[in-house]
């Protein structure tokens, strides 16, 4: 991933459940991907309660190529969603980002975690989200 690149990540999701897919946004709080959009899409012909794609949609933030010195790239980033009822989430989220398992296990809390690691470089252009650099 580049300066010039966007993320798009796109999740299965059964609606009727109750679970939806959330960033964790509490493990990476200094994170060097914004996430700029979500959206949910009906699947087609799933009928009334089918599933249907989340897609997230992440961006370098400007402040990753503020310091362009090439021995500082590539950078890793790990991005984290999580599938759970989003009111169980608080519960078993703890102040670090990280899920207590044993805790939800305890109170048969059901999550999946789909954890993405982005390699981000620099691009042929310095060109970043409209300013030069």
């Amino acid at each position: 991933m580049t300066n010039l690149d966007t993320l798009r990540v796109l999740l299965y999701e059964a609606g009727s459940t109750g679970y939806t897919w959330v960033y964790n946004t509490q493990l990476t709080p200094d994170s060097d991907l914004d996430m700029i959009k979500t959206t949910y899409r009906e699947l087609p012909g799933e009928g009334l309660g089918g599933g249907g794609k989340r897609t997230f949609i992440f961006e370098p933030t400007f402040d990753v190529f503020a310091d362009a010195n090439q021995d500082n790239f590539p950078k890793s980033q790990f991005v984290q969603l999580i599938y759970i009822q989003p009111w169980m989430l608080d519960q078993i989220l703890l102040p670090d980002g990280t899920i207590d398992a044993a805790l939800a296990e305890q109170l048969e809390i059901e999550y999946f975690l789909a954890d993405i690691t982005v390699e981000i470089t620099l691009g042929q252009s310095n060109w970043c989200r409209g300013k030069w650099q």
